[in-house]
């Protein structure tokens, strides 16, 4: 579950997903409270959609690409996906 904290001036989050029977833990620091809510609301949508092992490709790309979680990390056979979606776009 994610979780906000003040942090040197500013907030930090800190959130995990299990993954695999594996905890994968990330913190991101923010200055703004604002900023860190609403990241923190994402990061909620993101562990529930890892729990449920379920979510948009376009979603998962975009998390991806924020460097929130790891495509290895997530959903089965996801990097293939990626890998074949991006060539295709060359």
């Amino acid at each position: 579950m994610a979780s906000l904290h003040p942090n040197k001036g500013g907030f930090r989050v800190a959130y995990s997903l299990v993954i695999h029977k594996k905890r994968r833990q990330k913190t991101k620091r923010f200055k703004v409270r604002g900023d860190a809510r609403r990241f923190l609301r994402q990061i909620e949508a993101i562990e529930e959609a890892v729990r449920l092992g379920a979510a948009r490709l376009d979603d998962i790309e975009d998390w991806v690409g924020r460097s929130w979680l790891s495509a290895d990390w997530t959903f089965p056979g996801l990097v293939d996906i990626f890998w074949r979606s991006n060539r295709h776009r060359r």
